[in-house]
């Protein structure tokens, strides 16, 4: 830290404003990958503040500014840059399209899906524009959206690993577990040991009932990522519909050990497992603990319905059992097949 101080205080004072200029322009541009974030933020500061620029090159230097405050968690700071970049460049496809991360990462989706489609009407074959707007569009609850958008990236572009793995996911809300499972190898064929997609994979197995095809794919979650509690504990609840009781109980024991503050799967495959031997003291136990760590899990409030149908709060249960459903509408589809028949979503 003290040697990037002083490199920062050499910055204003170099020999030469043309040589000052290069050097701000390296930093602000991140041409070496040792340059801090800090130190590219001060460089875009010091052209900012030069009055040396064309209007374009200064947008350039927002735009890089926005990108560094985007990367340090400051989004109401990448914004601000981002749109001083596109008032300078009305037709800059990236700022529009970072924009649009930034304004997904604050929460306002609206203005992120009209940054993202502003990217696609300047190139309509802006893939990553395309996919952002997918993702977000699925965080709204559009999946048909989402969808539309994900295969458009994918005719685009297809070797997208990540793209195939964005549509699994929103096939697989959907309740479409055979496209899901079709998305999710075609992605881990495109890049073998992406955990997300073999995770995604293993989910929809255990929800067509596949098992033993799930216990296989959470095996290769677990040696690429043996501290992943979620793949720990739907593990456990594979092994159990297996008939493997022992197994089971050893996966849930490895995933609250290794479970993190904000991981309320391990606690919620327990739930579920309690709810199948209707031990209603244990799952209020488990459910308790899988709320305080996410209170927004649709799967948290599925299992409560349950709960709270079996003894006998009727409205409750339609409240927590519709509000799992917007979140995620194929959830009584998925609780029968991952969990058992036992679990009906009131």
């Amino acid at each position: 830290m003290k040697a990037c101080i002083i490199s920062l205080a050499l910055l204003p004072g170099m020999a030469g404003a043309q040589s000052s200029r290069e050097e701000a322009w390296r930093w602000c541009a991140r041409r070496d990958a040792t340059i801090a974030l800090n130190a590219q933020l001060a460089g875009c500061n010091w052209i900012i503040r030069s009055g040396q620029e064309t209007a374009e090159s200064l947008s350039g230097a927002y735009f890089n500014r926005g990108n560094a405050r985007a990367e340090l968690w400051d989004f109401v700071g990448a914004i601000a840059d981002f749109t001083e970049a596109i008032r300078l460049n009305p037709e800059f496809i990236s700022a529009f399209n970072n924009r649009g991360n930034a304004r997904a990462d604050q929460g306002d989706l609206n203005g992120a899906i009209a940054d993202f489609s502003e990217a696609i009407r300047l190139n309509p074959q802006h893939v990553s524009a395309f996919n952002n707007r997918g993702f977000t569009r699925a965080q709204q609850g559009d999946r048909a959206g989402a969808i539309t958008d994900f295969s458009e990236a994918i005719r685009l572009a297809p070797q997208d690993a990540g793209a195939f793995n964005n549509r699994g996911f929103a096939r697989f809300e959907l309740g479409d577990y055979a496209a899901a499972i079709n998305d999710f190898t075609e992605a881990i064929r495109l890049e073998p040991g992406y955990a997300r997609a073999l995770t995604g994979r293993a989910i929809a197995r255990g929800a067509t009932g596949d098992h033993a095809g799930a216990i296989a794919d959470f095996d290769e979650v677990l040696r690429l990522d043996p501290q992943n509690a979620g793949a720990f504990a739907a593990r456990a609840v594979a092994s159990h519909r297996l008939g493997n009781t022992d197994t089971a109980r050893a996966d849930l024991e490895s995933a609250t050990r290794v479970a993190g503050a904000r991981d309320g799967w391990p606690y919620a495959a327990r739930a579920a497992l309690a709810l199948l031997r209707d031990d209603r003291d244990a799952v209020t136990l488990e459910l308790t603990q899988a709320w305080l760590r996410n209170p927004n899990d649709s799967l948290t409030m599925a299992l409560l319905a349950i709960l709270q149908n079996r003894q006998g709060d009727v409205a409750g249960a339609s409240a927590n059992a519709a509000a799992a459903r917007r979140n995620w509408p194929s959830i009584g589809q998925f609780l029968v097949g991952f969990f058992g028949p036992e679990l009906v979503l009131p």
